[in-house]
């Protein structure tokens, strides 16, 4: 094994791990504005494209799915999510890092919790090409009958008209 060490900044509970020296916390060296900046791209940038993953999903689910019924409160998430994601592109395109982190946190959960809603999930697992494995059992018993009704009255009509016919 290598005997170079591994120096980590730790709290208070220390431990003992053969290779690895700790650090007292106010020994390590905090983090500087470019590197708290690169973080923050990195985390909005990350968000972004969960962001448009997750709306793309849920546009095609609602165009797969027809005659889908979508709530005022997701219209109100989805339409607030796209509007932060308009925000945090233009506060990033400023330099407001902290600002389009905001944007972009808001704008995913808006756009999760528009997602996940329950009436969504519903309506995702009850599809129309569901609907008839569940309407043809109901209604098949019923419409028999009346089929064979509806051919004795109009088989006893065809036979009063040609009676009718004949005298």
């Amino acid at each position: 094994m290598n005997d170079a060490l591994i120096k980590l900044p730790c709290s208070s509970g220390q431990r003992e791990i053969e290779g690895v020296e700790t650090l007292a916390l106010k020994d390590s060296s905090m983090l500087t504005a470019w590197q708290l900046d690169g973080l923050a791209r990195a985390r909005v940038s990350a968000y972004l494209s969960n962001i448009r993953i997750t709306l793309q999903s849920l546009c095609e689910l609602v165009g797969e799915i027809s005659n889908m019924v979508i709530s005022d409160e997701v219209g109100g998430w989805v339409w607030g999510a796209v509007e932060e994601w308009g925000e945090c592109g233009r506060a990033t395109r400023e330099g407001r890092l902290q600002d389009a982190t905001l944007y972009c946190t808001r704008s995913f959960t808006q756009a999760d919790a528009a997602f996940f809603h329950p009436s969504m999930l519903a309506l995702l697992y009850f599809p129309d090409n569901q609907k008839y494995a569940i309407y043809v059992p109901l209604f098949l018993p019923v419409s028999i009958p009346v089929l064979l009704s509806l051919k004795m009255v109009f088989g006893l009509c065809r036979k009063s008209s040609a009676k009718e016919k004949s005298e």
